[in-house]
């Protein structure tokens, strides 16, 4: 691993080792600043979180699956997901702007569907997504679903058809004119491949079974996209990391159904923190679902052969 070559991708080229006493603040920054604005915003929601029940490895799970901070995440329960291949989860990425999405348009179920109100909707949609994606600390990732979310409505709102693969790719072409460094990023390449993999290898695989049962419908429909995802990215994901996690797919049927559950929970955490009692059963709901997410990925992760070492 070229770790100079790493921070020069980032734009750091220097780095100074000080000790405590050779160095000084000279002044705090003043006035508004919306990134600084933003890390406040979202601390702040950290710290609801934890007062409302969130403890230990669950607390550290929640700030990275709701919020994007995930620097409380301890070594093992890295491996476990990594492990696992579902390592996404603890990424903010589509799964989660697609959860914020659906929240905003339920809540706006009520405004039309054409005119100023399509407009107005469309405006207050975007302006939620962005934000989140400035709360969560605005990674590759986010950035991706956000620019794609943005670039679908769009479409949308001018009642024409966007296939998703013209989104994704002015969405990536956006972002490269923001930052060309972008494109070394592992997470950027890993998210936008995934997406392909989804758009042009689920179907095929989804059509190979047609279940007339709905809950089993829906369990091949994961079991579809997990695939789809994995033979898409897991050349990359060899390429860098060297493993191959061989039980995605139980994996994946346990943890997106879990997680998407415990982003639901713990968004209306923060909504009803406003009203203790609300928010404390909530917090405890959440908690729990985390806490049912850990163990399973944990478990998965200690089977034999649970991991695929490519040298």
């Amino acid at each position: 691993f070229d770790y100079g070559r790493y921070m020069a991708n980032n734009n750091v080229y220097h780095q100074v080792y000080l000790i405590n006493s050779s160095w000084q603040l000279l002044e705090n920054p003043h006035g508004f600043n919306l990134v600084r604005t933003a890390h406040k915003i979202s601390h702040k929601f950290v710290s609801i979180l934890h007062d409302n029940g969130l403890k230990g490895r669950e607390f550290a799970v929640a700030s990275a699956l709701i919020m994007g901070q995930s620097d409380m995440l301890d070594n093992e329960t890295l491996q476990a997901y990594s492990g696992t291949g579902v390592m996404h989860i603890l990424s903010v990425s589509g799964l989660h702007v697609g959860v914020i999405f659906i929240i905003i348009s339920f809540l706006l179920r009520f405004m039309k569907s054409k005119g100023g109100q399509l407009y107005l909707k469309t405006a207050i949609i975007l302006f939620t997504i962005w934000a989140y994606a400035l709360l969560t600390g605005m990674s590759p990732s986010v950035l991706r679903s956000a620019a794609m979310f943005t670039f679908i409505s769009f479409g949308t709102a001018s009642n024409r058809y966007v296939h998703i693969i013209n989104s994704l790719a002015v969405s990536a072409i956006a972002l490269l004119l923001y930052n060309p460094l972008m494109i070394n990023n592992i997470g950027f390449q890993l998210s936008y491949i995934a997406i392909i993999g989804i758009v042009f290898i689920n179907k095929p695989i989804a059509d190979l079974w047609s279940p007339k049962n709905r809950i089993a419908e829906y369990i091949w429909g994961l079991i579809a996209v997990s695939i789809a995802a994995q033979v898409a990215t897991a050349p990359l994901a060899m390429f860098y990391f060297h493993q191959f996690p061989a039980y995605f797919i139980p994996a994946n049927l346990v943890a997106i159904p879990l997680s998407f559950l415990a982003i639901y929970s713990g968004v209306a955490v923060l909504a009803f923190s406003a009203i203790p009692t609300i928010s404390n059963i909530l917090g405890l709901i959440t908690n729990y679902l985390l806490f049912a997410l850990n163990s399973s990925v944990g478990f998965i992760e200690k089977l034999p052969f649970s991991v695929l070492h490519i040298s």
